[in-house]
């Protein structure tokens, strides 16, 4: 409990030059029980149904509705004490919130020849904390020989910034940095790593990342005893949601790189760090692209089973 703590230390109840010579009755008042409470509760509603839509000379063109409604109420809620900072040792601050979010979705499975067929997707979500997305998708697959199927995809995405990330209170966190500055101000080098005051806060004003993402393919059947596939695919993601420790915010500010709105380094008179606010913010892009190859094989042994192998290789 550090009021106790800094009440004892002040008047000398308890002696910091002999730490283990502490009355355990003194050791004891300055303690404190903490606790914490969390819950996540989601209520959903939703359905679908499945139909067809009309005939085509290849076929049945298919489709699919459906419809979700989602209320999700969050809370990790912390002791008093910890709450108004009374507790020394301790990390982390209460988060709580909720969210309502209502979907709709389709698809169309069209069979545009014997061996082609086309299917086109597309989802709308309703969030009332920060708007609404609709993200679609479109896949082809194409088996030109009984042996052989081609596919690819195309499709967008998003995701929504999730509750804790928006709605935190207010947490201390002592972390440690090198800063110049600080040193200066103690008369210490200037490469002394130093513990400073962080506090990690909320960003209401996080927006959800967006993805697109394509991709293309091979699967090969070339006897009833194996099988391979072969996938490239290549995903994009903007407005990635990352977090901003204390020393990145250190790097972003003495290079003049972008900062979070609310986010940053607060320095005193004498240069000397007083606090970092710390937390989640919107920056940037990820590109990422690959290569995934598999192959299968099954070997009957007549009454003895079988031997299945696998081969998985991604780049």
């Amino acid at each position: 409990s550090i009021p106790v703590a800094t009440q004892y230390f002040a008047d000398g109840t308890y002696d910091v030059f002999d730490p283990d010579g502490n009355d355990p009755d003194v050791l004891a008042d300055m303690r404190t029980t903490v606790n914490r409470n969390g819950q996540d509760v989601n209520d959903y509603i939703y359905g679908n149904a499945r139909m067809d839509l009309f005939s085509m000379a290849a076929g049945v063109v298919q489709g699919f509705l459906g419809f979700e409604y989602r209320e999700e109420d969050y809370e990790d809620l912390y002791d008093q004490q910890s709450v108004t900072g009374n507790v020394g040792g301790s990390a982390g601050n209460s988060a709580f919130g909720t969210r309502e979010t209502k979907s709709l979705f389709g698809e169309v499975l069209v069979p545009i020849l014997d061996n082609l067929e086309l299917d086109v997707a597309v989802r709308y979500d309703d969030y009332d904390d920060f708007g609404s997305a609709t993200s679609p998708k479109a896949s082809i697959r194409f088996q030109p020989l009984d042996i052989l199927t081609l596919r690819a995809s195309y499709g967008e995405g998003f995701r929504a910034p999730p509750l804790p990330f928006l709605n935190a209170e207010e947490a201390f966190s002592a972390d440690t940095v090198v800063d110049p500055q600080t040193a200066a101000a103690f008369g210490l080098d200037p490469d002394t790593s130093i513990q400073i005051n962080a506090f990690r806060i909320a960003n209401p004003d996080l927006e959800p990342e967006d993805s697109t993402q394509f991709s293309f393919g091979l699967a090969l059947a070339p006897a009833d005893w194996v099988n391979l596939t072969l996938d490239y695919y290549s995903i994009d993601v903007e407005n990635q949601i990352a977090f901003f420790g204390s020393s990145t915010l250190l790097g972003r500010e003495m290079n003049g790189g972008p900062i979070p709105p609310g986010l940053g380094v607060i320095r005193n008179a004498d240069g000397s760090i007083q606090r970092i606010n710390t937390g989640y913010g919107n920056e940037g892009e990820v590109k990422t692209d690959g290569i995934d190859f598999n192959v299968r094989t099954d070997f009957t042994l007549g009454g003895f089973g079988v031997i299945s192998n696998q081969l998985q290789i991604g780049y």
